[in-house]
């Protein structure tokens, strides 16, 4: 793991947390960073069908 310094949006962060579930903050972007990848892929299946 990398460890570094965020300046996040603490309103942001609250959301996330609540609607993701982490535990932590780091866990809560951890999650967000996962679910925005799964989502692109996702997103590319769906153009190379086309």
């Amino acid at each position: 793991m990398k460890q570094t310094s965020l300046f996040l949006d603490e309103v942001l962060v609250e959301e996330a947390v609540r609607v993701l579930g982490g535990k932590t903050y780091s866990a809560t972007v951890n999650l967000a960073l996962k679910e925005v990848l799964r989502m692109r892929r996702i997103q590319g299946l769906a153009t190379s069908i086309d």
